[in-house]
C-alpha cells in the first residue's frame, strides 16, 4: 500500500499559496515493496526516487506501488492546487474633465478584478476613509477632493496590495456679488460718483479670475474697485474657478446724476400802482434737467408747506412770497428760489365813528365827534375824503364837532394800489334836552316805615322839547320795563327806579324809590330738647327753645305762657320738669303784625315705675312652703302709667307678667321682677326668695339585726330630703315617746328579749317628716334589768345610697324642670 505526503504554504478553500513537494511512501508485509510509482496531470509514469515539486496550477499525481511478487495494487489519485500570484485590479473613471485636474461634473469610477489563478473573491473598496465594502458596482464621487482605496482578494486568499486613486470634482460654477457705494438717489438713481466692488467665491477649487466690461466693451480682469460718473451705464461681469467652471454673466444698471435741475417763474395779472397787482396773478412754473430729467416742480405760498406744481398756481389778495424748486429723477433738489407778488384786488373800506350820547330813533342827546377811519388789508389806505352838507371835498385830517342840528356827511377811500370805494353817505341828528318824571304813591302805613298793604305807584313824565317817548321803570335792580299803569308793589323791601326818554333820545337821570312792605304776620315756633322716650313722652327735663321768623320785616318780639299762666315776654331757652304741660306762645314784626298763637303739648316722666310682690301658700318652717306658692306682681307708675310688668326665675329668660302665676317645682328659688311705664322709662329690678318644698324627706336604708342574740343592737340608717334637706333625726321603741338624735345616722339600742319595734323619723328643714320602721328579734336577753334601755348614739358618716329607693322616688316626683 502506497501513501502521498504533501508540503507546501496552505492558503484558503484546498489551495497552496507556495510551490508544493510531494513525498510518496509504500509498504509490503509480506514480499516486500518493488516499485513505486506516479505521473502529473497524466503524463508519463515515473519512478518515484525522491521529493518531487510542483508549481502554480491545478494538478492531478496519480501513484502505484508493486511488490518483489510482481502484485501491483490499485492507482492511487490526488488533486494539488497551487495560486502563488494575488489578483489585479484595475479601476476606469468616467467623467467631464476640466482644468488643472479637476472634473467639473460627477465623476463614475469602475473597478474590475483579474486572477488567473484560483480565481477573484472579492474586491474591495474605500471613499475618503470611511469603511472598507465589497465593490458591488461603479462608485459615483460628487463635488469636492476624493481619495478613492480599493483591492481585490482571490479564492486562494490571495490580495493584492491597496490601491489608492485621487479624484476632485467641482461642478459648481463661483458665485459674484456686487456692492455699489455712492449717495443713493431716487428712482435707482446715484446723485454722486458710484464705486462698485466685485466679490467671488468658489468653495470647492477656488475662484481663478473675475472678469468685467462696462458698456459692452472690452473685457477686463477685476483687479480693484471701479469708479463710475455722470450718466447711464451697464456693468457686466463673471467669475471663473480653478476648475475651470465659468458662471453665468451678471448685468447691473448703474445710473448717476449728480447735477440738479434748473426752474423760473413767469407771472401774469393787470399792474396797478406802486408795483402791484389789482387783479389775481396766474404764476407758470418751468423747470429742465439734461441727465435724469425733471421729475416733479414743487411751489409754497408764504412759507406754508410745499405742493407738487401740475398747473399754473393762481395769487390772490395780498403780500406774496412763491417759493419753488424742481427735483429730477435721481432726486437731486435745486436751491430753494422765490419771488414776490403784490395782489389787492379790494378796494378800501372807510367808515364814520360819531362819539355822543346815543338816543333813540338815531337822534344823539349831545354834541358829536366826527372820526373818519379807513382800512386796507393788503396795499393799505393812501387818503380819506369827505363833505358836509354837499359842500367842497375837503383830506380828512383829524376828528371834527358837529353841534344841535341835521346833517349829512359824504366820504371816501383810496388805497395805495390806486383803488377808490364809493363814497358813503350818512344823515346825523343831535338834540341834548332830556324830559321829567314824578311818582306818587298810595298804601296802608304801619309802623316803623312800613306799609302793611300792597302799595300802588304812579308815574307821570313830561318833556318840553319832542315829546315823552316812552318811560321804564324797574324793581329791586330787575329787568327795565315800559311803563304802562300804576305799579303794585308786594311783600319786601323795594326798590323802585324810573326814567323818561323824549323822542330826540334824551333820558333823563334815574329816580329811586325806596318802599318796605311787609302784609304777612310772623311765625312762631317752640323746639324742645330732652330724651324721647315711648307713646310722645320725654323721659327727661324738658328744654323749651322759642323762636320766630318774618321773612320781610323782622321778629319784633315773642311772647308766651305755660300751662295757661300769665303771658311773659320770651327771654331764653327755659326748662319744665315732670308732669303734663302747655306752651302756648305768638310773635309779632317790625311792620306791627302779629301771629296767632300756638300751642305745644309736653308730657314728661323721668322715673320709672316701682312693682312689688306677693306670695300665698301654705307655710312651712324656716320660711319654706310645702305647697305651691302663688306670686301676685303690683306695678305702679305715678306719671305716664305702667305699660307692662315681666319676671323671671332662677335667672331664666323673662316672661311678661299676666297675671298671678305658680311655683310648683321644689327648691330655692330667686325671682326677679320688674316693670316700664308708659313713657318707656324701666323701673329698678326687684327681687325676692321663695322657697317650695315639693316632697317630704325618704330613706335610703334602715337597717339592723333582724334576729339579735344578745343586746345591745345597732340600728343604722340613711335619708335624704330634695328640697329643704335633713334637718335631724328622732327614734323609738316600741310606741316610745319619739328622742332626737340630731344628723345621727346610727343608734345602738340595749333591747330586752323578744320582738320590737324601732321607728326611725327624718325631719327637713321645711319642718315636714317621714316616719321609718324596723321590726327586731332579741333572742337571748342582756342581763340587765327588762324595761332597762341604754341609749348610745353613733354619729357614722354616711350611709349606702339606696339607688332602688331613690328612683322609686324621682319616678313619684316626676323630672326637674329648673330653668337655669
Amino acid at each position: 500500500a502506497s501513501t502521498i505526503s504533501l508540503f507546501g504554504t496552505a492558503g484558503e478553500n484546498g489551495w497552496y499559496l507556495s510551490n508544493v513537494t510531494g513525498y510518496l511512501s509504500a509498504s509490503d508485509a509480506t514480499s516486500g515493496v518493488a516499485n513505486l510509482s506516479y505521473r502529473v496531470d497524466g503524463g508519463s509514469w515515473l519512478p518515484y526516487n525522491g521529493p518531487f515539486v510542483l508549481g502554480d496550477g491545478l494538478h492531478t499525481v496519480d501513484y502505484f506501488a508493486s511488490d518483489q511478487a510482481g502484485l501491483a495494487e490499485a492507482i492511487h489519485s490526488t488533486t494539488v492546487a497551487i495560486d502563488r500570484t494575488p489578483p489585479a485590479t484595475t479601476a476606469t473613471i468616467t467623467g467631464t474633465a476640466g482644468a488643472n485636474g479637476w472634473y467639473v461634473s460627477n465623476v463614475i469610477v469602475g473597478l474590475s478584478a483579474n486572477d488567473s489563478g484560483s480565481g477573484v473573491a472579492a474586491t474591495y473598496v474605500q471613499v475618503d476613509g470611511g469603511n472598507w465594502a465589497i465593490y458591488a458596482g461603479p462608485v459615483t464621487l460628487t463635488e469636492g477632493n476624493h481619495v478613492l482605496h480599493y483591492y481585490a482578494a482571490d479564492v486562494a486568499g490571495l490580495m493584492e496590495a491597496t490601491h489608492s486613486l485621487s479624484v476632485s470634482v467641482d461642478a459648481t460654477p463661483p458665485a459674484t456679488a456686487s456692492s455699489l457705494a455712492g449717495t443713493a438717489g431716487a428712482n435707482g438713481w446715484y446723485t454722486s460718483n458710484v464705486t462698485v466692488s466685485l466679490t467671488s467665491t468658489d468653495a470647492t477649487s477656488g475662484v481663478a479670475a473675475v472678469n468685467y466690461r462696462i458698456d459692452s466693451g472690452s473685457w477686463l480682469v477685476y483687479a480693484g474697485p471701479i469708479l463710475f460718473g455722470e450718466g447711464r451705464h451697464l456693468l457686466e461681469y463673471r467669475a471663473s474657478d480653478v476648475a475651470g467652471n465659468l458662471e453665468t454673466i451678471h448685468a447691473r444698471s448703474i445710473a448717476v446724476d449728480s447735477s440738479p435741475p434748473l426752474s423760473s417763474v413767469g407771472l401774469s395779472g393787470t399792474q396797478g400802482a406802486n408795483g402791484w397787482y389789482v387783479t389775481g396773478v396766474s404764476a407758470t412754473l418751468t423747470a429742465t434737467d439734461v441727465t435724469s430729467g425733471v421729475a416733479t416742480i414743487e411751489y409754497r405760498i408764504d412759507g406754508g408747506p410745499w405742493v407738487t406744481y401740475d398747473r399754473a398756481v393762481t395769487l390772490g389778495e395780498g403780500r406774496h412770497v412763491l417759493g419753488f424748486r424742481a427735483t429730477d429723477l435721481a432726486g437731486n433738489r435745486e436751491i430753494d428760489r422765490s419771488v414776490s407778488v403784490l395782489v389787492d384786488t379790494t378796494t378800501p373800506v372807510s367808515s364814520a365813528g360819531l362819539q355822543g350820547s346815543l338816543g333813540d330813533n338815531g337822534w344823539y342827546r349831545s354834541n358829536v365827534t366826527i372820526s373818519l377811519n379807513a382800512s386796507d388789508a393788503t396795499s393799505g389806505v393812501a387818503r380819506i375824503s369827505y363833505r358836509l352838507d354837499n359842500g367842497s371835498w375837503l383830506v380828512y385830517g383829524g376828528s371834527f364837532v358837529l353841534t344841535d342840528g341835521e346833517y349829512t356827511l359824504e366820504y371816501f377811500a383810496e388805497d395805495a394800489a390806486g383803488l377808490v370805494e364809493p363814497a358813503h353817505t350818512t344823515t346825523i341828528r343831535i338834540n341834548t334836552v332830556a324830559p321829567i318824571t314824578t311818582a306818587s304813591v298810595s298804601g296802608t302805613i304801619g309802623t316803623n316805615g312800613w306799609y302793611t298793604s300792597a302799595v300802588s305807584v304812579t308815574l307821570n313824565a313830561s318833556d318840553g322839547t319832542g315829546g315823552v317817548s316812552e318811560t321804564f321803570y324797574r324793581l329791586d335792580g330787575g329787568l327795565w320795563t315800559v311803563y304802562a299803569g300804576p305799579i303794585v308793589l308786594s311783600d319786601g323791601r323795594r326798590v323802585l327806579d324810573y326814567y323818561a326818554t323824549d323822542v330826540a333820545g334824551n333820558r333823563e337821570p334815574v329816580h329811586s324809590r325806596s318802599f318796605s312792605i311787609d302784609t304777612a304776620p310772623p311765625v312762631a315756633l317752640a323746639s324742645l330738647l330732652g330724651t324721647v322716650g315711648a307713646n310722645t313722652w320725654y323721659v327727661s327735663n324738658v328744654t323749651v327753645t322759642l323762636d320766630a321768623s318774618d321773612a320781610t320785616s323782622g321778629v319784633a318780639g315773642i311772647r308766651y305762657r305755660i300751662d295757661g299762666g300769665p303771658w311773659q315776654p320770651y327771654g331764653g331757652p327755659f326748662m319744665l320738669g315732670p308732669g303734663r304741660h302747655s306752651v302756648d306762645v305768638f310773635a309779632f314784626d317790625a311792620a306791627g303784625l302779629w301771629s296767632l298763637s300756638s300751642t305745644t303739648k309736653i308730657d314728661i316722666d323721668i322715673a320709672g315705675p316701682t312693682t312689688v310682690d306677693g306670695v300665698s301658700g301654705i307655710a312651712g318652717e324656716n320660711g319654706w312652703y310645702v305647697s305651691y306658692a302663688t306670686v301676685t306682681l303690683t306695678a305702679s307708675d305715678p306719671g305716664s302709667g305702667v305699660a307692662s310688668t315681666a319676671y323671671r326665675l332662677d335667672g331664666g329668660a323673662w316672661i311678661a307678667y299676666a297675671g298671678p302665676f305658680s311655683i310648683s317645682r321644689g327648691g330655692r328659688h330667686v325671682l326677679e321682677f320688674a316693670s316700664v311705664d308708659k313713657a318707656g322709662n324701666r323701673g329698678p329690678i326687684a327681687r325676692d326668695s321663695v322657697d317650695v318644698e315639693a316632697s317630704k324627706p325618704y330613706f335610703l336604708s334602715l337597717t339592723g339585726s333582724a334576729n339579735a342574740t344578745s343586746s345591745p343592737v345597732r340600728i343604722t340608717w340613711s335619708a335624704a330630703d330634695n328640697d329643704s334637706g335633713i334637718a335631724g333625726y328622732e327614734v323609738r321603741v316600741d310606741d316610745g315617746a319619739f328622742f332626737s338624735v340630731g344628723m345621727a345616722t346610727s343608734v345602738l339600742l340595749n333591747l330586752t328579749d323578744g320582738s320590737h319595734v324601732v321607728q326611725v323619723k327624718a325631719l327637713d328643714g321645711a319642718g315636714q317628716s317621714t316616719i321609718g320602721t324596723l321590726s327586731v328579734q332579741i333572742l337571748s336577753a342582756s342581763a340587765a334589768p327588762f324595761g332597762s334601755l341604754f341609749l348610745v348614739v353613733g354619729a357614722l358618716v354616711g350611709g349606702a345610697v339606696a339607688v332602688v329607693a331613690f328612683r322609686v322616688w324621682r319616678g313619684r316626683r316626676g323630672p326637674n324642670t329648673k330653668s337655669r
